[in-house]
């Protein structure tokens, strides 16, 4: 196994050469039929090198054509032939399909509980290669079919008794996969919770259990009382391009790879640990009041020490927040901002369930060997990645919400 690895490192080495790319610093072993990829802080990318992000197209306007106009993208998903498929659970007609330029094709989905009707709190949205369209509809739970030229296909009724969903993908041969959680409840007694991937089977409602994994840590009850643990660990994940799962928990830079339910490889990034600063909880603190704040009308002062009596944190910063996949085996990381840095919009606007990622997102190709990190536009939301472009939400300084597209320069 040595010989081996020592011979694709060679290999690379010379590859990276020739395409101006620099050496990579890292190892690769075997351990029980794991392959592990131990990466240097530092990736291979050259400044010459470097992949760049460049805007190509954005989709939106302030006002005038309400089929450009958008209040809550929460899904966009690409065809085959290039239109571009979007979820917005503030529209009327709640799916939109432009064509690859940005003109708008038509619309589907509108508001209601019969077939191929959608609730207010419609999305994500996901594309399969065969051009078929999954939306959940938690309102009505179920999720809906469609074609891409707005046909409804079916409803696969998704109701989970104490169960939520927290996260959706959807796998390249067309699966639903989604993560279950049981949310801690006032008064009941704290368990270690147990979290479940699992996924429709074709064609039916039953479900395969993927993966089984502790629950997050950062919600929770101590008797009546809410109690936040912030920066505790939290388990992300995401599909492959080939279907296997990419798992990891925030607290170290340590990402498994599943297939068939067992590991077959994890990619790790030397990182420093960030200590926590008070300036992080402050903020953090100070965005939790305005949110509340907001949502039951009263003043923020006497929120902020409402949320100060519940609120806990952890010494160090998480090592990454979320996760995704592109079709060419390339893996995002995101990289996570301390709070202690951010403007009073990003105070203002901060979602807990959104957490603390940043713009910057690490890259991994195909073989797990960090390449380097990439930054996003400010006020960009990337929701879909794609081996040539990476899809999301921008937003204007009056919040305006425009569908962005960006394309990966790859010189």
């Amino acid at each position: 196994m040595r010989h081996v690895v020592g011979t694709a490192a060679l290999c690379c080495a010379v590859l990276a050469a020739c395409s101006g790319e620099g050496t990579w610093d890292g190892a690769m072993r075997d351990s029980a039929g794991v392959t592990i990829v131990a990466n240097p802080a530092h990736g291979t990318w050259t400044d010459a090198a470097r992949w760049r992000l460049e805007e190509s197209l954005r989709i939106g306007t302030v006002e005038g054509d309400s089929e450009y106009e958008f209040g809550d993208v929460t899904g966009i998903g690409v065809a085959a032939d290039g239109r571009i498929v979007v979820c917005d659970a503030g529209a009327d007609a709640k799916v939109r399909v432009y064509t690859r330029d940005g003109g708008f094709s038509h619309a589907f989905g509108m508001p209601g509980v019969g077939p191929g009707e959608l609730g207010g709190s419609a999305g994500p949205l996901f594309l399969s290669p065969a051009d078929t369209i999954y939306v959940p509809d938690w309102e009505n739970q179920r999720t809906n079919v469609y074609t891409v030229d707005g046909g409804f296909v079916r409803s696969q009724r998704a109701a989970f008794g104490e169960f939520q969903i927290t996260l959706l993908q959807l796998t390249p041969a067309g699966r639903l996969v989604f993560q279950l959680h049981r949310t801690p409840m006032p008064g009941r007694e704290p368990t270690p919770g147990q979290d479940v991937i699992t996924a429709f089977r074709p064609g039916g409602t039953a479900l395969d259990t993927l993966m089984v994994f502790p629950a997050g840590e950062t919600f929770g009850f101590s008797g009546q009382r809410a109690e936040l643990d912030f920066f505790a660990p939290e388990p992300w994940w995401t599909t492959g391009a080939d279907g296997a799962l990419w798992w990891g928990v925030s607290s170290e830079y340590r990402l498994w790879r599943f297939a068939n339910g067992e590991p077959t490889q994890i990619v790790q990034r030397d990182v420093t640990p960030t200590e926590t600063t008070e300036q992080d909880r402050e903020n953090v603190i100070h965005g939790l009041a305005q949110l509340f704040a907001g949502l039951f009308g009263q003043p923020v002062a006497e929120t902020a020490q409402q949320m100060r009596a519940m609120a806990s944190f952890r010494d160090v910063l998480p090592a990454f927040q979320q996760l995704a996949a592109s079709g060419d085996g390339t893996l995002w990381v995101q990289q996570v901002q301390p709070p202690g840095t951010w403007t009073q919009d990003q105070i203002a606007s901060f979602d807990p369930d959104a957490g603390f990622g940043g713009l910057t997102w690490d890259v991994f190709d195909g073989e797990g060997r960090y390449l380097g990190a990439l930054d996003m536009p400010d006020r960009f939301d990337p929701i879909l990645f794609t081996p040539d472009h990476v899809y999301g939400v921008w937003r204007d300084e009056l919040d305006v919400q425009y569908v962005q597209v960006l394309d990966i320069v790859k010189p």
